[in-house]
């Protein structure tokens, strides 16, 4: 709603949100969050404090389509990716198991890829 409030009609948002159906948010939803932040600390570069609690509200197509509408957006354009395996980048080999895991889910279903990108465009009937 805030983005509809300060956007003109026509205006676009353009967002990259985790894929609430990835193995990847599926497992963080079930872990705590210390797990996190101790597996980020052990397996990858990234800084602790660049670790946030999971929290998961528009991270599907349709969660985005129907709160976007109901804020005056419409879903204009919608893509899905996989991307690299960044959080098993201290291990040589377990890091080649991503990248064969990542080429594998690039190349099956849309619905379990790892991100989601798209574009609501802010309605011209109506000034929200």
């Amino acid at each position: 709603r805030e983005c509809a409030r300060v956007l003109r009609p026509g205006g676009g948002l353009f967002f990259l949100t985790p894929n609430r159906w990835s193995y990847i948010a599926l497992a963080a939803g079930l872990t705590p969050h210390r797990f996190h932040v101790w597996y980020r600390s052990a397996m990858t570069v990234t800084a602790d404090i660049d670790t946030f609690p999971t929290f998961y509200r528009l991270n599907s197509r349709r969660q985005i389509a129907e709160h976007g509408a109901a804020s005056g957006f419409e879903l204009t354009d919608f893509r899905t990716f996989v991307g690299c395996p960044t959080y098993l980048e201290r291990g040589e080999w377990l890091h080649r198991f991503g990248v064969f895991l990542h080429w594998m889910l690039e190349n099956g279903p849309a619905a379990f890829h790892i991100s989601l990108v798209g574009v609501l465009i802010k309605s011209t009937n109506n000034l929200r």
